[in-house]
């Protein structure tokens, strides 16, 4: 029983002497390890990468202008 983690230890501690504040401090302490930081992510995929033409938008305005063309037409 002497390979017991210090995270099951203070569980245990936590569970049987009522030692809550230990308890919190440790689960909190591993909750600010785990946190992940979003603004040192460098996206490698290109996905993310913003597209150079605005194809898209040239698209859709000749799309809306056969439509209006249309409704005028018939």
């Amino acid at each position: 029983m002497s390979n017991i983690s210090q995270e099951e230890k203070a569980k245990q501690n936590a569970l049987f002497n009522l030692d809550f504040e230990e308890y919190k401090k440790q689960v909190k302490k591993t909750l600010i390890e785990q946190e992940v930081d979003y603004s040192k992510i460098k996206y490698l995929d290109n996905y993310c990468k913003e597209s150079d033409t605005n194809a898209y938008l040239y698209i859709g305005i000749i799309i809306i202008i056969i439509a209006l063309l249309l409704l005028i037409l018939f």
